[in-house]
């Protein structure tokens, strides 16, 4: 429905950078008669320039779906088209659902953003003692430490099978890049610090304080 619309528009972007596998798109599509054909002729120009298989996008008003298009396969081998109860890997869409829940969280008094993120897991270590102490919550917010491992993302994102223990563990390996770059790491240590401040698992604290609150 609704939701998995929504994730279909932002899956689009991730497939531009390369979050998503991708592969060549179909011409097929299925149109929506609320979007206008020349809309729908730009986006599959896109697909096929970014080698997307299929999306859908999503116009959403109040409660209800205003607009709907959905283009291309979610299937390309057996050429299965994409069709409104098509899923998509909601991939990095999570990023500003947790950087939302961490502002409601300053706006409460309860987190500051210029505060070190130890002050709220005093567990956290990275390889050089000076960057675990100057690490701010603004700063993972904004990706400026340049902080990546490789094995926590996996762990995080496709098996489920991260223990506290482990995270740290491998989390005290990690030397800052000093230069600002994209990596998932930063919203997993943020999402560690919506747990410890709020008592509950990341995306029960998400829902709670932003998808259920904005009717999503």
């Amino acid at each position: 429905g609704v939701m998995r619309a929504r994730i279909g528009f932002f899956t689009m972007a991730m497939v531009w950078f390369g979050l998503v596998p991708a592969a060549h798109a179909s011409s097929s599509a299925v149109s929506a008669p609320a979007f206008p054909d020349s809309s729908q002729a730009r986006w599959a120009r896109w697909m096929e320039a970014f080698h997307v298989p299929g999306m859908a996008v999503v116009l959403v008003r109040d409660s209800g779906i205003v607009a709907l298009a959905t283009l291309g396969e979610r299937d390309v081998a057996a050429h299965r088209p994409v069709t409104r109860e098509t899923r998509f890997y909601i991939a990095s869409c999570t990023k500003p659902f947790v950087a939302t829940a961490i502002w409601s969280l300053a706006a409460e008094g309860r987190l500051g953003l210029d505060e070190p993120a130890r002050r709220y897991l005093p567990e956290l270590r990275l390889a050089r003692p000076g960057a675990t102490d100057s690490l701010t919550i603004r700063d993972l917010l904004a990706h400026r430490p340049g902080l990546s491992q490789h094995a926590i993302g996996l762990a995080s994102a496709y098996t489920g099978q991260l223990t506290d223990e482990k995270f740290y563990r491998l989390l005290a390996t990690v030397q800052p890049r000093g230069t600002s770059a994209y990596a998932n790491l930063h919203y997993l240590i943020l999402g560690r610090v919506l747990e410890a401040l709020d008592g509950q698992r990341w995306p029960e604290v998400v829902g709670r304080r932003v998808t259920a609150p904005s009717g999503m």
